[in-house]
Protein backbone atom coordinates (compact mmCIF):
# COMPACT_ATOMS: atom_id res chain seq x y z
CA UNK A 1 0.00 0.00 0.00
CA UNK A 2 3.21 1.91 0.94
CA UNK A 3 4.40 1.60 -2.35
CA UNK A 4 1.21 2.68 -4.07
CA UNK A 5 0.61 5.84 -2.07
CA UNK A 6 4.79 6.85 -2.95
CA UNK A 7 4.19 6.23 -6.40
CA UNK A 8 1.18 8.63 -6.51
CA UNK A 9 2.76 11.01 -4.83
CA UNK A 10 5.75 10.61 -7.58
CA UNK A 11 3.02 11.39 -10.37
CA UNK A 12 1.38 14.31 -8.46
CA UNK A 13 5.14 15.99 -8.27
CA UNK A 14 5.76 15.35 -11.51
CA UNK A 15 2.38 17.32 -12.41
CA UNK A 16 3.32 20.13 -10.40
CA UNK A 17 6.58 20.17 -12.15
CA UNK A 18 4.42 20.38 -15.27
CA UNK A 19 2.59 22.77 -14.38
CA UNK A 20 5.30 25.33 -12.85
CA UNK A 21 7.11 25.04 -15.82
CA UNK A 22 4.75 26.38 -18.17
CA UNK A 23 2.41 28.62 -16.16
CA UNK A 24 4.54 29.42 -12.77
CA UNK A 25 1.72 28.57 -10.60
CA UNK A 26 1.09 25.58 -8.39
CA UNK A 27 -2.84 24.96 -8.20
CA UNK A 28 -3.46 24.98 -4.62
CA UNK A 29 -5.64 21.32 -4.97
CA UNK A 30 -2.33 20.07 -5.86
CA UNK A 31 -0.66 21.11 -2.15
CA UNK A 32 -3.65 20.21 -0.64
CA UNK A 33 -3.83 16.42 -2.20
CA UNK A 34 0.23 16.35 -1.72
CA UNK A 35 -0.17 17.51 1.72
CA UNK A 36 -2.82 14.66 2.56
CA UNK A 37 -1.06 11.98 0.82
CA UNK A 38 2.17 12.87 2.62
CA UNK A 39 0.40 12.37 5.56
CA UNK A 40 -0.98 9.31 5.02
CA UNK A 41 2.23 8.18 3.39
CA UNK A 42 3.60 9.29 7.39
CA UNK A 43 1.46 7.18 9.10
CA UNK A 44 -0.72 8.15 12.01
CA UNK A 45 1.42 7.38 14.07
CA UNK A 46 4.04 9.29 13.34
CA UNK A 47 2.17 12.43 12.88
CA UNK A 48 3.81 14.52 15.37
CA UNK A 49 7.01 14.29 13.52
CA UNK A 50 5.09 14.96 10.14
CA UNK A 51 4.23 18.19 11.34
CA UNK A 52 7.49 19.10 13.22
CA UNK A 53 9.60 18.23 9.30
CA UNK A 54 6.73 20.34 7.87
CA UNK A 55 7.61 22.98 10.30
CA UNK A 56 11.07 22.87 10.34
CA UNK A 57 11.63 22.53 7.04
CA UNK A 58 9.98 25.89 5.87
CA UNK A 59 11.09 27.89 8.47
CA UNK A 60 14.26 28.98 6.33
CA UNK A 61 12.09 29.06 3.14
CA UNK A 62 9.50 31.37 5.24
CA UNK A 63 12.33 33.95 6.28
CA UNK A 64 13.50 34.39 2.86
CA UNK A 65 10.05 35.01 1.13
CA UNK A 66 9.52 37.76 4.25
CA UNK A 67 12.60 39.54 4.39
CA UNK A 68 13.84 39.46 1.02
CA UNK A 69 10.75 40.75 -0.63
CA UNK A 70 10.21 43.42 1.98
CA UNK A 71 14.02 44.52 0.94
CA UNK A 72 13.33 43.86 -3.20
CA UNK A 73 9.58 45.23 -3.14
CA UNK A 74 9.06 41.99 -5.07
CA UNK A 75 7.82 38.60 -4.76
CA UNK A 76 10.61 36.39 -4.54
CA UNK A 77 9.20 32.82 -3.69
CA UNK A 78 5.47 32.14 -4.54
CA UNK A 79 3.72 31.06 -1.92
CA UNK A 80 2.84 27.37 -3.66
CA UNK A 81 6.29 26.72 -3.50
CA UNK A 82 6.29 27.17 0.58
CA UNK A 83 3.37 25.12 0.56
CA UNK A 84 4.93 22.77 -1.80
CA UNK A 85 7.54 22.24 0.85
CA UNK A 86 5.35 22.18 3.47
CA UNK A 87 4.66 18.94 2.68
CA UNK A 88 7.54 17.32 1.35
CA UNK A 89 9.20 18.11 4.71
CA UNK A 90 7.32 16.13 6.79
CA UNK A 91 8.26 13.26 4.97
CA UNK A 92 11.65 14.29 4.61
CA UNK A 93 12.46 14.58 8.75
CA UNK A 94 14.16 12.45 10.81
CA UNK A 95 13.69 12.33 14.35
CA UNK A 96 16.67 11.15 15.83
CA UNK A 97 19.46 12.96 13.88
CA UNK A 98 20.24 16.65 13.90
CA UNK A 99 17.68 18.44 12.04
CA UNK A 100 20.11 21.47 11.02
CA UNK A 101 22.06 19.28 9.29
CA UNK A 102 19.19 17.65 7.59
CA UNK A 103 16.85 20.96 6.25
CA UNK A 104 21.20 21.68 4.98
CA UNK A 105 21.03 18.92 2.93
CA UNK A 106 18.04 19.25 1.40
CA UNK A 107 18.06 23.50 0.66
CA UNK A 108 21.80 22.95 -0.80
CA UNK A 109 20.82 20.30 -3.22
CA UNK A 110 17.49 22.45 -3.89
CA UNK A 111 19.74 25.31 -4.86
CA UNK A 112 22.76 23.31 -6.69
CA UNK A 113 19.78 21.81 -8.88
CA UNK A 114 18.65 25.60 -10.07
CA UNK A 115 22.26 26.64 -10.22
CA UNK A 116 23.40 24.04 -12.59
CA UNK A 117 20.17 24.05 -14.62
CA UNK A 118 20.98 28.17 -15.11
CA UNK A 119 24.34 27.46 -15.60
CA UNK A 120 23.53 25.00 -18.41
CA UNK A 121 21.38 27.48 -19.46
CA UNK A 122 23.93 30.18 -19.73
CA UNK A 123 26.18 27.52 -21.71
CA UNK A 124 23.65 26.27 -24.16
CA UNK A 125 22.71 29.73 -24.94
CA UNK A 126 26.41 31.33 -25.48
CA UNK A 127 26.99 28.30 -27.55
CA UNK A 128 24.10 28.97 -29.83
CA UNK A 129 25.01 32.75 -29.83
CA UNK A 130 21.55 33.64 -28.10
CA UNK A 131 21.38 36.80 -26.15
CA UNK A 132 21.14 35.59 -22.55
CA UNK A 133 18.54 37.65 -20.66
CA UNK A 134 18.56 36.96 -16.84
CA UNK A 135 17.35 40.24 -15.17
CA UNK A 136 13.65 39.88 -15.08
CA UNK A 137 13.63 36.22 -15.43
CA UNK A 138 11.06 34.25 -13.56
CA UNK A 139 12.48 31.19 -12.53
CA UNK A 140 10.11 27.77 -11.50
CA UNK A 141 11.09 26.46 -8.53
CA UNK A 142 8.66 23.74 -7.76
CA UNK A 143 10.76 21.69 -10.22
CA UNK A 144 14.06 21.91 -7.91
CA UNK A 145 11.90 21.10 -4.84
CA UNK A 146 10.82 18.26 -6.42
CA UNK A 147 13.91 17.16 -7.61
CA UNK A 148 15.46 17.39 -4.50
CA UNK A 149 12.61 15.72 -2.41
CA UNK A 150 12.99 12.62 -4.98
CA UNK A 151 16.35 12.30 -5.09
CA UNK A 152 16.75 12.49 -1.25
CA UNK A 153 13.35 10.23 -0.27
CA UNK A 154 14.56 7.59 -3.30
CA UNK A 155 18.06 7.13 -2.03
CA UNK A 156 17.91 7.79 1.74
CA UNK A 157 20.76 10.71 1.32
CA UNK A 158 20.26 12.28 4.45
CA UNK A 159 21.06 8.99 6.19
CA UNK A 160 24.03 8.41 4.24
CA UNK A 161 25.72 11.73 4.36
CA UNK A 162 25.14 11.85 8.21
CA UNK A 163 26.52 8.14 8.29
CA UNK A 164 29.50 9.33 6.75
CA UNK A 165 30.05 12.08 8.58
CA UNK A 166 29.10 10.98 12.31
Amino acid sequence: MDRILIILLYILLFLVMYIDINKKYIPNILNFSILVLSIFICGIDKINSFFIGASCYTLPILVFYGYISDILKKEVFGFGDIKLIISLGGLLYLGEINIFLQIYVFYLLVFSLATLYIIIYIVVSYCRNKPVKIRGVELAFAPYICLAFIIIYNFNLIERIIERIL
